[in-house]
């Protein structure tokens, strides 16, 4: 098992692993919807592919 990658500087995690989240979610052009509940996870071939949620079925973003 390998040691999970942290700041080399010794700062805390979270806003290094979030900088992270954000970078990749950019990156793969992932939308991303706060205060919003989830009603159903979406699947394709065995794999999560999206969720569906109230908000967005009302058209509401």
């Amino acid at each position: 098992m390998t040691e999970p990658t942290v700041p080399r500087d010794g700062s805390a995690v979270g806003g290094y692993l979030i900088s992270g989240l954000v970078r990749n979610i950019s990156k793969r052009g992932i939308d991303v919807m706060l205060d919003t509940s989830v009603e159903e996870i979406l699947m394709t071939n065995d794999e999560v592919s999206g969720v569906a949620s109230a908000e967005r079925r009302a058209g509401a973003h």
